[in-house]
Parts: C-alpha cells; structure tokens; sequence
C-alpha cells in the first residue's frame, strides 16, 4: 500500500477509505513514459511521437472533419501552415483549393482586388481575389495578428455575411470556404490592447489549437531528424549517435523549420556543416563563443518580425539566467539588479516557461 495527495491531504493508494457514509476505492495509477503512451506517431503529414503531439492528435481529427474555423497558435517554426494544410487535406474541403494569405505582407496599394477580386464595370474582364479563388475549400490567413485595422474590418463583412463584391463590381457573391488562422502572437492580449478586433477573435478562434515548441517535445527531435533524413538524403547512411545526441541537447530557437534546415545543412555540406551551435545551454566559455543565436534565426529563414522577437527572448532568457545565478537564485535582489519592478520580471521570467 502506497500514499498519494489528494487535495490538502494524503490518502492510502490500494485500500478503501470511507469519507463519512461513502466508502472510496483507491487505487495508484501506474506512471507511463512517453515512449508508452498509447496512440499514433503522426497525424497525416504532421509527425510527432511525444505525448504532447500524441494528445493533439484525437482532436486534430475531429477539427479535420468540421468547417468550424480554427486559430493555430504557436512559436515561430513549429509547423502552424502544415497543421493547416493537414487539416485540409484530411477534411471533406480536400479536393478543393487551399489558398494562403500572407497578413504580414499583403499588398499596401491594392488589398482589395488581392482579396476580394476585381472586374471591369461590364464584368467581363475579371482577376479573382484570394476568397474566391479559394471557395469550397480552406483559405488560410497566416500571421493573422499582422493585419490592418482597415484589412479586419473587411475581413469581418465577408465573414458575417459569406458574401463579397469585387473591385469595380456591383453584385454580391456568395462565398463557400473555411478559414483557418494562424498566429504566433497571444491573440488575446493583442485584443485587450485593442491591436485586434475582438469581434473577428471570436469569429476567428471558434476553435483553437497551440503547437508547442520542439524544446517541450520530448523524444521529437530524434524522431524528426530521422524522419528528415530519410525523406532528404538518397545515401543509405544513418545518421551517427553522436550528432542525433548532440542533436537532441539543443534548444532549438528555430523549432522544426530549424531542425529542418540544419539536416539539409548537413545533407548538403556533410561533416563540413558541422553545426557549432548545437551544444548543451551548460556548455561554457568556448561554446559561448561559437554561439552565436543571430546567425542561427538568419539560417532558420524567420521574417523579420518574427526574428526579432525570438531575438528578444534569447536575449531575456541569457540576462534572466546570468542575473539569478549572480544573485543566488534569489529574485527580489536580482529585479532590483536589474532595475526593474518584481511583478516585471515574474512576467518576463513567465514567459520563458511558456
């Protein structure tokens, strides 16, 4: 017989324990590793062996066979577009167009005629617009939280009434799509801050799905790099121990878009691309040197906004690290340190633990 907490006390495990008239059986749950979680070791295009993506995938499945929109939140490089395209691909809408907007960079000049399509006043000569071009299938808006005041305020119209009008035309057109968004921003708090629309939020995040970062899934980057690899090279080498291990101690800033590029990397340019800066975060002075996170998010192919902000947070993360160790761990003398108010650096130190 063993002891589990329950609440704020502690219970007898394989007993029975009567709590007033109720007599309760209580029995320990035997802790599984990831390795014995029972289910699937991917979801259509999207892979992944750890009991995070294992625990997706049930609801990923059911998603896949709805129209309800879905935002996909998530770290730069996770994979949030091939979640999207798997979700296409695995629904009722699969033989029918998935078309991708880009909300970081839409066309400043003429938005209109890129999303909603434009005509001569005859309406004989026309170009379709995204939404269009994208009826009975899926249209995906990627880095949704970039768009305009004035591009979500349209964007909402044709949500609210399925319909739209091209540039120059008079008629309404009906629309049949799903739109899937994605993000790597809180969207929420981009609404409280009234940087986003809360009315297309909720329109938008009908349902929600976060990818976690590679660094919380356990097992995943040998998984990955062998699937990678497989699908990359046309030798039969494997790849040796001491590079998966090496492999799999680093943190991965760049996600799977990272993993990604390092094993072409490495595919390409063998030994010669021997990649310095996978190496333990305890490494000392001399890794330190080598390491050098700027040139890892220029290789990882991050758009600018996205680099920077992943910059931000290396760079929150190192000074965190660097100030609590110089104070002993201890917070209140290392905010102060750092000149800056406690609840401040809770936040900050919060948001590298997400």
């Amino acid at each position: 017989m063993g002891f589990r907490k329950y609440g704020n006390g502690i219970i007898a495990t394989r007993d029975f324990n009567t709590m007033g008239a109720t007599t309760l059986h209580v029995e320990g749950a035997t802790e599984r590793s990831p390795a014995e979680i029972v289910g699937p070791l991917r979801f259509g295009r999207l892979v992944g062996a750890s009991g995070q993506m294992r625990s997706l995938y049930p609801l990923l499945k059911r998603l896949s066979s709805t129209d309800v929109p879905v935002v996909i939140e998530g770290e730069t490089g996770t994979g949030k577009q091939l979640l999207a395209e798997v979700l296409h691909e695995e629904g009722p809408r699969s033989q029918h167009p998935f078309i991708v907007v880009d909300g970081s960079s839409l066309p400043k000049d003429d938005v209109d005629s890129y999303l909603f399509g434009r005509e001569d006043p005859n309406g004989e000569r026309l170009s379709p617009g995204c939404f269009e071009q994208a009826d009975r299938g899926t249209l995906f808006i990627d880095d949704v939280a970039e768009l305009s005041a004035e591009v979500q305020a349209k964007l909402l119209r044709v949500l609210e009434r399925g319909e739209l009008r091209r540039v120059g035309g008079s008629l309404w057109r009906k629309v049949d799509l799903r739109v899937l968004s994605a993000t790597h921003r809180d969207l929420e708090q981009e609404v409280r801050a009234s940087r986003f629309r809360g009315d297309l939020f909720y329109r938008l995040a009908v349902a929600r799905v976060e990818i976690p970062p590679l660094r919380r899934r356990e097992g995943d980057v040998a998984v990955l790099a062998r699937f990678f690899w497989e699908q990359l090279s046309a030798s039969q080498e494997a790849l040796s121990p001491e590079f998966l291990e090496r492999l799999s101690t680093y943190g991965w800033p760049g996600n799977v878009r990272e993993l990604f590029n390092t094993l072409r990397r490495r595919i390409a340019l063998g030994d010669i691309a021997d990649v310095r800066h996978i190496s333990r975060d305890t490494t000392v002075l001399q890794s330190e040197a080598l390491h050098d996170p700027i040139q890892e998010l220029l290789n990882a192919g991050m758009r600018f906004s996205d680099a920077k902000d992943q910059l931000c947070l290396e760079f929150e993360k190192r000074f965190l690290s660097h100030i609590l160790a110089k104070h002993h761990g201890n917070v209140s003398r290392a905010a102060a340190a750092s000149g800056i108010a406690r609840r401040q650096f809770y936040a900050i130190k919060a948001r590298q633990t997400r």
